[in-house]
């Protein structure tokens, strides 16, 4: 009786034979190219989700990193100039959005010490099956999709937080007028570590304005324990006004392949970013967005449960001004400025599960009142954030 032999390979499509017969032994080779899930460690690659703006101007120092696409920060460490950072619909085939940075001001000179970087930090816990640090350490794979108008080289950053030896690696390219894929394997480290926790096991990052300090002299071959951001030939993205960067297909994935962009559903690649970012309500005059009650004749709580669970215990990000919020109950409105602050509600090995926002500034009620919370300007913008 004879033996039917069949070896599944991760291919990279570019073959139009799904499957090949060697007429020899009978082996039958089939390419799989499409239906291997979870292969990218990205989050927001082909940049849909923008749940905190999807347009903001960053400036050269002073700003959060996170303000515009989620899972994707602008860290901005300059001695003058601005970037306006926004969600375009700008795209190649088959993606409808991408990344778009553009010089809002320039900046002419480059201090020793200047930086711009755009990037994403990934949680280490779901980083394992790297081997990191161990005999079975794996390669990884980057590729993403960009073009840009004014092009100029700039350098794809990446770094392991947790280790000290085997930490950085760094290598140029150049992106034209036009749409095209950009790879790279990155070594296996054997060297290195990331954490089994909820940390930043990983930061990839694209570094289009660096000084000195932070560069090294040519393309790395090997991880290194030097802190650099940037490889010597980059550009002064900051030159010129004209500048612009478009950036999608994000991908990071384990071996030496550079497998098809895996897109996911937008509610799938949505509950993946709401561990990282919640907004309870955004850009809206009289939303609806919770219910409450007087605790006492000054004090106001709504509570309410995270889903999915977040990273770990959130911050509060909120838009305050005059009356931006209203809590109607008992047939009366009454009217503050913002919330006041942030309770969580359960423990330690419950991080990021539930909590309740509260105001006990400018309000004055009947405790036991219940109601509803409502935004009274455009301008009202509630979020939690546990980045990493």
């Amino acid at each position: 009786m004879s033996t039917l032999k069949v070896n599944a390979i991760r291919g990279t499509g570019a073959s139009s034979d799904a499957i090949s017969v060697n007429s020899t032994d009978g082996t039958c080779t089939a390419k799989i190219t499409n239906n291997l899930s979870n292969r990218n460690k990205v989050i927001n690659g082909n940049m849909q989700i923008a749940q905190r703006s999807a347009s903001v101007v960053r400036h050269a120092n002073g700003d959060p990193q996170m303000q515009t696409l989620d899972r994707w920060g602008l860290w901005m460490a300059a001695t003058g100039g601005a970037i306006n950072m926004s969600q375009s619909t700008e795209s190649p085939n088959g993606f409808s959005n991408s990344l778009k940075l553009q010089c809002e001001s320039t900046d002419s000179s480059i201090a020793s010490g200047d930086l711009i970087s755009l990037g994403q930090g990934i949680e280490a816990q779901n980083l394992q099956d790297l081997g990191v640090g161990t005999s079975d350490a794996k390669q990884i794979t980057i590729s993403w999709y960009m073009k840009a108008v004014n092009p100029k080289t700039l350098t794809l950053n990446c770094y392991f937080p947790d280790a000290t030896n085997d930490k950085w690696f760094n290598k140029n390219f150049t992106p034209t007028t036009s749409w095209a894929r950009y790879s790279v394997t990155l070594p296996a480290s054997t060297g290195g570590v990331i954490n089994n926790d909820n940390g930043n096991g990983f930061r990839l990052g694209f570094t289009p304005f660096c000084g000195t300090t932070y560069s090294q002299s040519s393309d790395s071959t090997a991880w290194s324990a030097t802190e650099k951001y940037a490889v010597s030939g980059i550009g002064n993205f900051l030159d010129s006004t004209s500048n612009i960067l478009y950036i999608t297909g994000v991908q990071l994935e384990v071996g030496d392949v550079a497998t098809d962009f895996e897109h996911r559903s937008y509610g799938d690649e949505l509950a993946r970013c709401q561990r990282y970012c919640q907004k309870i309500t955004k850009g809206d005059n009289n939303h609806y967005f919770g219910a409450g009650y007087y605790y006492n004749a000054t004090n106001i709580y709504m509570q309410f449960r995270c889903c999915p669970q977040m990273r770990t215990i959130p911050t509060l990000v909120q838009t305050t001004g005059s009356n931006y919020y209203n809590f109607y109950r008992n047939g009366a409105g009454d009217s503050f400025d913002g919330f006041t602050g942030f309770q969580w509600m359960d423990g330690t090995d419950n991080a990021g599960v539930s909590g309740a926002f509260y105001v006990n500034s400018g309000v004055s009620g009947t405790g036991g009142q219940a109601g509803g919370f409502f935004s009274s300007n455009d301008a009202c913008k509630i979020l939690l954030s546990a980045e990493l």
